[in-house]
């Protein structure tokens, strides 16, 4: 996964806002406690994951200090394998149900509880990017041997979740619930 290839396949619907009900799961691998939050059936973690790995993850600007709001960057073959047990790294058809539920309750109740925070992202050539303007999430679905499934929400677009397909470098990770 060497070059940066973007496709965009389809946008959807805001997801945002967060003044619903959590829960909370703790990690037990470093003790780090997790909001996550219950839309329709499927349960998700409402913060970006925040678990050191051996290798693969980044601090944004290698910056510790981005962790605690932002969480960790991973590369794709980290992110398969990083989810704490009971969760895992969503696949294309479980973001498409999120999205799916995130416009029923948009139009409900203008509010989702995803909490998306932008992250921004590690480019293939080790630069960091976008914090605060773009949030990017590895997803596990492969597109092809070298292009990897993921979800984008960029600031200027608040109403749009996009996804698209790309070898980039690093990316944030959001698990849900097995």
């Amino acid at each position: 996964m060497k070059n940066f290839i973007t496709l965009v396949i389809f946008v959807s619907t805001c997801i945002i806002s967060c003044n619903n009900k959590y829960d909370t799961f703790k990690d037990s691998r470093d003790g780090h406690v997790y909001k996550t939050i219950k839309i329709k059936k499927q349960i998700w973690m409402a913060e970006n994951l925040a678990y050191k790995a051996n290798g693969g993850c980044w601090a944004y600007e290698n910056d510790q200090s981005n962790v605690a709001k932002y969480g960790y960057l991973y590369d794709w073959e980290t992110a398969t394998k990083v989810c704490p047990d009971g969760y895992h790294l969503p696949t294309n058809d479980e973001w498409k149900e999120l999205d799916k539920n995130l416009r029923i309750i948009q139009a409900k109740e203008n509010e989702s509880g995803f909490n998306a925070l932008r992250g921004g992202f590690r480019g293939t050539s080790g630069g960091f990017v976008c914090i605060g303007y773009e949030g990017n999430w590895w997803s596990a679905t492969s597109l092809t041997s070298s292009i990897v499934s993921y979800r984008k929400l960029v600031r200027k677009n608040n109403t749009g979740l996009l996804r698209l397909g790309s070898s980039m470098g690093g990316l944030s990770v959001r698990c849900c619930k097995d």
